[in-house]
């Protein structure tokens, strides 16, 4: 009978390394899962300082395209304008010469 009981805890002793191993392989496998979660987290702020600073930087170029859009638009009215006067004075040009005349 003693010799029994010496051997009743085997199965014990086995389950315990058993249950060790997973909870340690578990262990292993979420410090995996944490430093790889730590790696995407750090590539994704990259990522998030990238796209602020290129949204910085099409701010500025849209700014820029906006004023050169305003100049060159204020330079075609000037334009225009010196078109229409040299239009009416063409046109006038035939009433001044009978004046004159």
């Amino acid at each position: 009978m003693q010799q029994d009981d010496i051997y009743d805890n085997l199965d014990i002793i086995y389950e315990e390394e058993t249950v060790a191993e997973q909870v340690n392989e578990n262990a292993s496998e979420k410090v995996i899962d944490q430093a790889s979660l730590l790696q995407e987290n750090q590539k994704l702020k990259q990522e998030l300082e990238n796209a602020k600073n290129q949204i910085q930087q099409l701010k500025v170029n849209i700014s820029a395209l906006f004023k050169t859009a305003q100049n060159e638009i204020q330079k075609r009215d000037r334009y225009l304008q010196q078109m229409r006067k040299q239009l009416r004075e063409e046109q006038m040009k035939p009433y001044m010469e009978q004046e004159d005349a």
